[in-house]
């Protein structure tokens, strides 16, 4: 009996999931290209309004963060206090934002090219091509974001190494 009930369970959860394995997807060709297209553009003209806006938002904040950061290095400096690091982490975050811009240009390009291509004459390589363009073009925006998080988790060490400094030349001071 116990092994009936073990089966009859397995049964009930196994059965759905086979089910699911053994559906084949539809070939490529068949899909309603005029409606794929009509989503395509429907979602890159969200899209493009949606991303310049975050996009201008982050570079205000990176703006601010790389105004502070050089109030930092002048402080330290005025301090004789090395400062070399941040200002290396300084030219590369600038670097990396510029060449984010430049992605990001990128993307709202083909994001308008996306979202002005007529859906009467459209072909499915031309919706693939798209697609994988943009999936690009997303990956290498992707990238530079990874490398600006990197150099904050190294700004953020050596601003940590600077305030140490300065907390060692106050105790000085104040020991003197």
């Amino acid at each position: 009996m116990k092994k009936f009930l073990v089966l009859a369970v397995l049964g009930a959860f196994l059965a759905p999931t086979t089910a699911v394995f053994a559906q084949v997807e539809a070939p490529t060709g068949t899909f309603d290209i005029s409606a794929r297209c009509e989503s395509m553009v429907t979602k890159a003209t969200e899209r493009l309004a949606h991303t310049s806006t975050r996009h201008q938002d982050n570079v205000d904040r990176m703006n601010a963060s790389i105004t502070k950061l050089e109030e930092v290095i002048a402080k330290g400096n005025e301090l004789g206090l090395d400062t070399s690091a941040l200002v290396t982490d300084l030219a590369n975050l600038e670097s990396t934002l510029a060449d984010l811009s430049s992605d990001h240009q990128a993307v709202q390009d083909h994001l308008t090219t996306m979202a002005q291509v007529d859906c009467e004459t459209f072909t499915a390589e031309e919706h693939d091509s798209l697609v994988e363009t943009a999936k690009s073009l997303h990956k290498a925006l992707k990238e530079n974001v990874d490398v600006i998080k990197e150099i904050r988790l190294s700004i953020k060490a050596h601003v940590g190494e600077l305030l140490e400094a300065i907390a060692s030349l106050n105790s000085s001071e104040t020991s003197s």
